[in-house]
């Protein structure tokens, strides 16, 4: 049985999970820890010097200490108390250090089913009408996202049987 190759994430679905990740982000503005808005700033500053191709990606012992650096911070935030806010800052911190890895298209999947659940869970603290309408936006600009993924990298394999 052949192992089906995994193709690099093409350069514009960088650039339009990234975007999608701030806007799924943006729903839980106000219920989130100012410090993980800098977690958030940090990643995303680190990706986008990694995309310019100014920084590298973490290794694996790197990754490992920034993930239990940021499980820690969850738990001493909300005093070892597992709430909806708790829950959501650690899905929100765990997508957020995804976007470090992210590097071939099955990643580039990862993080846009990710966002999905941020914007899903970003409606159980507002239902409002502007949030409902955000919400389709981001929607659509979230599967914009996807497409990119998919279409991009199946490009590469037409490329591929082509050759």
């Amino acid at each position: 049985m052949s192992k089906v190759p995994d193709y690099p994430l093409p350069r514009t679905a960088v650039l339009w999970l990234l975007l999608t990740q701030l806007l799924a982000l943006t729903l839980h503005g106000l219920h989130m820890p100012v410090w993980l808005w800098a977690v958030v700033a940090v990643v995303v500053g680190w990706r986008l010097l990694t995309f310019a191709g100014r920084l590298s990606y973490p290794g694996r012992s790197m990754k490992a200490v920034i993930v239990v650096a940021a499980t820690l911070a969850v738990v001493a935030a909300f005093d070892r108390k597992l709430t909806l806010e708790s829950a959501s800052a650690f899905l929100i911190a765990a997508s957020v250090l995804k976007l470090l890895e992210m590097r071939v298209r099955r990643d580039g999947y990862v993080v846009g089913y990710l966002n999905f659940f941020l914007l899903g869970t970003g409606f159980l603290f507002d239902q409002g009408l502007l949030t409902g309408l955000y919400g389709i936006v981001a929607v659509w600009l979230l599967l914009s996202a996807l497409i990119t993924v998919h279409f991009s990298a199946a490009g590469q394999e037409g490329l591929r049987e082509v050759a």
